[in-house]
């Protein structure tokens, strides 16, 4: 009896499988739409997506304007650097302070697509570039306040990361 019960559940689940519309990663990706037009994309296009994030951004953080970023040995910092850590990348103007690979020192732009392990970055000159996670460290400028993340802490996928426990990562640099 315990067998017919195991092959009754093995069988749902493959119906459940067959009938979900949803695509798997490799289909997904099979299909292409993991990837960016290199070359048609503007700058210009992607500052409207920089401006919604943003706003995003205040809300998340829940800053108002004149808001100052906690010290280190101020009560609210961890919560706040926890936020900061989870924040959703696509939108945001990014720039490469350090690098094991020196040519990507010094680019900037506007995030335009987060994975598990890179960032597209669509810079001014409208040239979209790859920048790997891990050998990075990248600044940020959320209106006065600039932070530097290590790009090793954002090595998971966009969505897990916003809902994942976070350690302490951040450090605010003046």
């Amino acid at each position: 009896m315990l067998e017919g019960t195991k092959i009754k559940k093995q069988h749902s689940r493959k119906r459940r499988a067959h009938k979900s519309s949803t695509l798997s990663r490799r289909e997904y990706a099979a299909l292409g739409l993991n990837t960016l037009p290199t070359k048609q994309m503007k700058y210009e296009e992607a500052l409207p997506l920089h401006h919604l994030w943003k706003g995003y951004v205040r809300e998340h953080l829940e800053l108002r304007e004149g808001d100052e970023v906690p010290q280190v040995h101020d009560a609210r910092y961890d919560e706040f650097s926890r936020k900061l850590v989870k924040l959703d990348l696509h939108g945001a103007k990014m720039k490469v302070l350090q690098s094991k690979c020196s040519t990507l020192e010094n680019l900037a732009g506007i995030c335009v697509m987060d994975t598990k392990n890179v960032l597209k970055l669509l810079g001014k000159d409208h040239r979209l570039r790859t920048i790997p996670k891990s050998e990075c460290v990248f600044g940020m400028k959320v209106g006065n306040m600039e932070f530097t993340i290590f790009g090793q802490h954002l090595n998971i996928r966009p969505a897990e990361r916003s809902v994942k426990k976070i350690k302490n990562f951040v450090k605010p640099f003046m």
